[in-house]
């Protein structure tokens, strides 16, 4: 979810000299195990984890699964992955994806709406091989790079990328290709451009045929803070499926616009910070934690409740 997600800028870049020095790396002899030596450091101080890494695969770890992120030198998230040895970091991004997992363990199909490389996409698949996930996303790139991490974990019986956006119904258009050092996390539908591919932004409601029914869904929504129209447009799915969601909430998204929605549907709500999840009365976006579970269900997840915070 808020692994490593950062805006699409000039300053991404480096004006220029991320992008070449990415070239100049690749023919450099031994480049990643020398850097693999700065490690220790990295924990620390977080400028160290902007470096560029050659090309290579991670393996990423996850509570007795595993999936292989490729393209260090373009996906993000994979870069940051290869920092920490495949572990997924801080503590409350390693809770986001566990309950994920854990709500894909009770699911026969899964949304993975703003679903960028495929992370939680592919660890939902790993940990339910009867499960299928539909995953989302704007930027051709990522789906690009999403169909091959899917090929070299041989889960493209299970996860379906689709170059869609989901929320108010309409079309944006899309460069290919973005000119930044490494492929954005995120990008949210409030972007436009003047050159690229006409992206298709449907509702969420359009894609109840992917939903048989009598089924259980779980949903991830990584929509920078454009959730509000996911829910405005999705009412009816939400009441016919009842899906237990991980959604980022930034603190420029819009609860007051969908939280009596979910409240009305009978949703509990929790925000995921380091040690579990605490419940609130209230969604409101945390300054630091990022990600919430919004559930129908609560005791199902009482095994991740921080005891500690509530009392």
């Amino acid at each position: 979810m808020s692994v490593a997600t950062r805006s699409l800028s000039a300053s991404q870049g480096w004006f220029g000299l991320k992008f070449l020095s990415k070239k100049a790396i690749e023919i450099v002899p031994f480049y990643n195990r020398a850097m693999s030596g700065f490690k220790p450091l990295a924990t620390r101080h977080a400028w160290l984890r902007r470096a560029p890494i050659a090309n290579t695969t991670v393996n990423v770890s996850s509570e007795g699964h595993s999936v292989l992120m490729g393209n260090t030198s373009r996906c993000e998230i994979a870069k940051q992955l290869w920092w920490s040895s495949g572990n997924v970091q801080p503590p409350e991004d390693r809770y986001a994806l566990e309950i994920f997992k854990f709500a894909c363990t009770h699911a026969h199909v899964a949304f993975d709406i703003g679903c960028n490389t495929g992370l939680f996409a592919m660890m939902a698949a790993k940990t339910n091989r009867d499960l299928k996930v539909f995953a989302f996303d704007l930027l051709p790139e990522a789906i690009s790079l999403l169909i091959e991490n899917i090929l070299i974990n041989d889960l493209a019986d299970q996860v379906f990328p689709t170059l869609l956006g989901v929320g108010e119904p309409g079309r944006m258009t899309i460069p290919i290709s973005l000119k930044t050092s490494s492929v954005p996390t995120s990008l949210s539908t409030d972007f436009e451009f003047e050159q690229g591919v006409k992206v298709r932004i449907a509702s969420l409601d359009s894609l109840t045929p992917f939903v048989p029914n009598n089924v259980s869904v779980a949903m991830k929504i990584d929509v920078e803070a454009t959730e509000h129209n996911v829910f405005r447009f999705g009412a009816g799915f939400l009441t016919k499926h009842s899906p237990d969601m991980v959604c980022e909430l930034l603190r420029r998204s819009q609860v007051t616009a969908f939280e009596k929605t979910l409240s009305g549907l009978g949703y509990s709500f929790f925000l995921i910070g380091p040690n579990g999840i605490q419940p609130k009365e209230h969604l409101e976006p945390h300054p630091k934690y990022r990600d919430w579970l919004f559930t129908t269900r609560p005791e199902r997840f009482d095994h991740f409740v921080d005891r500690v915070a509530v009392a």
